[in-house]
């Protein structure tokens, strides 16, 4: 059913029709809804290129509130178009808040690559005027289309962009971004006594909240001084709740490391908490919160508290969105709507048709309270899903009877722990799909007399010549004479130009590579002669690193032999001085069965970083498993522990109760201990998110940079940024 039509038949519904308005009696409160029609000017459109007029790019030195102040009063008799170009303009200073005040008829349009940015904890509003009372007391007819708005977060603290709406109507952001720039007390979007809002198509990223962690992206509130992220001078208040508001298709986003970990949740996406002089004037009603996504919001652990939140609300429609935690840990609450009220009846609340995914939240994922104010009516809740690895958790729960209540088809499905996995700083790995090229099956006969192979570095990118394709190169499931090989000629102009080379062979049948046309672990191989791989000189050096195995067959002489796995993403540097000793990498520990040296020329190698899996105590010594890149499949070498150096790693003893709320990986050991850790699991996989730790530790890499590292009561270890440490 069309919106505003459904919106009309449920407030007209048993009542009459008033000169000013709608009148809809809210558990005896009279809302009023205003028969209002922005009226727009009537001259000509006025186009500015705002950099023609004013507005400086590309110089940080440069505040341009004022020059955009400038363009806005210029032009306040016709309707505005102000495009804005590409480039990145800077705004606010260090004397305090600057505002940027607006007029009615306005359209901001940015070309891509357009920023309004603000920096150094520096801090801008963009004001909606209301120098009247009334719904139509203030500004009409804003469009901001494209537009991008940056902040920072840093030592500083945090650079802030807020729309302060007051008494404004048919205002639209299509398309826009706002990056990190949220006020830790406030809003991105503030609507207060406003109505016909429209935010569709547009991404939010960020939230620092210091002691106000419920504040939303956007706020549905009234028009009240207490209300407003900025109280302009002049204007009026009246207790006005906003009404006709329209989230649609919305990405609500965290900021995040290089490493995909939370740097900042994403911020809380739409609510309110406050109610003024017991709703005489009436509350907030008809918001549409649809098809939007949502990705790791900010625990809110206590009972009261919700990443979604409404407070005396009525005409609600929660639908279609997609709700999911990545690295963020579950609130208590996801969703509570709250009445306070006796006289009003909070009516048609509708959560339908959402995915929950990962949420794992506390206590419930929808909460309805109605514990000091009056029961709840139509309520809808269908058609939800729920996907959690902790289906103990409640989907709904009331403080009132919800018999009458359609709360139904709502289906929970498993979902496996959400692993984490801690990739070392600096390393990036692609995920490439598998690539697959139907290969005959003709078994042939073993003819080679020699097949030699070189592993060194493992992988290295190239490019496919191009004589393989003008020549029609084929590729081999092995090297020809190999037993049982077969090849295949390909399409060249299918499978692209990059290739991965991890191996080198010389054998009767001549010198060929193995290559793979990705570098994800599930990658099939080929081979193909080494003409049709073009590779600089010092990769296909790399290649040759290391001779072949010596062939001797050792018998094992040790006695003793223990071994201990942990995570393949662990690494420890290489020891500078591994050339001069002449270290040799062995295909097993020696003093085992069959153990084999192989002699390396470490200076060609090129890796100064090994990745490590195991570890093992034999009569021999301590040794270490290795590789050389992160792919599982990598080749593997036993080293002795004195050829790697292991970060430093130090511990104290530390006594604290913290609340987790990031989803980090868990460990038995510190992470890049010369023990080696193994995986427990996540933070998300601890039954109490209010956790003891008894033990610190404080792991430095080879670069000097600095981890910390707490000890949970039950023994396993965690980062510290999984914990609230605010």
């Amino acid at each position: 059913m069309n919106h505003s039509l459904h919106r009309r038949r449920h407030l007209i519904a048993g009542l009459g029709l008033v000169t000013m308005g709608v009148l809809l009696t809210a558990g005896g409160t009279t809302l009023v809804q205003p028969n209002l029609t922005a009226a727009a000017a009537t001259s000509s459109t006025v186009t500015v290129n705002a950099k023609d007029a004013g507005l400086v790019g590309n110089n940080a030195a440069v505040d341009n509130v004022k020059n955009l102040q400038d363009i806005i009063d210029a032009h306040t008799n016709a309707p505005l178009v102000i495009t804005v170009p590409k480039g990145d303009y800077h705004f606010g200073s260090d004397t305090g808040t600057e505002v940027v005040k607006l007029h009615s008829n306005i359209t901001f349009k940015f070309e891509d690559g357009a920023n309004f940015i603000v920096d150094n904890a520096r801090r801008v509003n963009f004001v909606y005027p209301s120098p009247n009372a009334g719904y139509d007391g203030g500004i009409s007819n804003i469009t901001w289309q494209n537009a991008t708005f940056k902040g920072s977060q840093t030592a500083a603290g945090q650079s802030i962009f807020t729309q302060s709406v007051h008494h404004a109507s048919n205002v639209t952001f299509d398309g826009c971004t706002f990056d990190n720039a949220e006020s830790p007390t406030g809003h991105y979007i503030d609507l207060d006594g406003s109505h016909d809002i429209t935010v569709k198509n547009s991404t939010f990223t960020g939230f620092n909240g210091t002691d106000k962690q419920y504040k939303e992206a956007i706020q549905i509130d009234y028009s009240n001084l207490k209300a407003m992220s900025y109280k302009n001078p002049g204007d009026q208040y009246d207790n006005l709740p906003t009404y006709d508001v329209h989230v649609t298709n919305n990405k609500f986003l965290p900021v995040q490391k290089t490493n995909g970990y939370v740097q900042s949740f994403a911020p809380n996406p739409i609510g309110q908490h406050a109610l003024y002089d017991h709703g005489k004037a009436g509350i907030i009603h008809d918001v549409y919160f649809e098809d939007n996504y949502v990705q790791d919001v900010r625990p809110l652990l206590t009972e009261d508290d919700a990443n979604i939140h409404f407070r005396d609300v009525s005409n609600l429609y929660i639908q279609n969105n997609q709700f999911v935690n990545k690295y963020a840990l579950g609130s208590g609450n996801y969703i509570r709507l709250y009445n306070t009220e006796k006289t009003i009846t909070m009516d048609n609340l509708n959560i339908k048709n959402n995915t929950f995914s990962n949420l794992s939240p506390d206590n419930r994922y929808v909460y309805l309270d109605a514990k000091t104010g009056t029961k709840m009516t139509n309520i809808t809740i269908t058609g939800n899903t729920i996907q959690t690895s902790k289906s103990s958790v409640p989907f709904v729960t009331a403080n009132f009877d919800t018999t009458d209540a359609t709360i139904s088809n709502n289906k929970s499905t498993g979902l496996p722990t959400t692993q984490v996995e801690e990739v070392p700083n600096g390393t990036q790995i692609e995920d490439s799909g598998q690539l697959t090229i139907s290969m005959p099956t003709k078994k042939r006969k073993a003819t080679n007399k020699v097949e030699d192979y070189y592993h060194g570095t493992q992988v290295q990118t190239g490019k496919v010549s191009a004589a393989a394709t003008s020549k029609k190169y084929a590729l081999y499931n092995h090297v020809k004479g190999h037993k049982n090989w077969n090849y295949v000629v390909p399409t060249w102009k299918k499978l692209g130009s990059t290739i991965y080379v991890d191996k080198y062979a010389k054998t009767s049948t001549g010198q060929w590579y193995r290559i793979a046309f990705s570098n994800s672990s599930k990658a099939t191989h080929y081979w193909i002669r080494k003409g049709g791989v073009s590779l600089s000189s010092k990769k296909a050096k790399n290649l040759q690193a290391l001779s072949s195995w010596s062939t001797k067959k050792n018998a094992q002489t040790n006695e003793t032999q223990t071994y201990r796995s942990g995570l393949n993403t662990q690494h420890a540097e290489l020891a500078t001085n591994l050339q001069a000793k002449n270290f040799a990498l062995y295909n097993h520990i020696k003093g085992a069965a069959n153990w084999k040296t192989t002699k390396v020329d470490w200076t060609k190698l090129g890796y100064t970083r090994a990745y490590i899996d195991m570890k093992a105590d034999a009569d021999s010594g301590t040794w270490y498993r290795i590789r050389f890149t992160t792919a599982n499949d990598a080749q593997k070498f036993w080293i002795r522990k004195s050829g790697l150096v292991f970060d430093k790693i130090t511990y104290e003893d530390y006594s604290k109760t913290l609340n987790l709320i990031k989803r980090y990986p868990v460990y038995d050991k510190v992470f890049d201990s010369e023990d080696l850790a193994k995986d427990k699991g996540t933070t998300g996989d601890v039954s109490q998110l209010n956790v003891k730790i008894i033990q610190r530790a404080r792991r430095t890499d080879s670069k000097g940079a600095t981890t910390t590292y707490y000890q949970m009561e039950n023994g396993n270890w965690t980062r510290a940024s999984a914990f609230d440490l605010n």
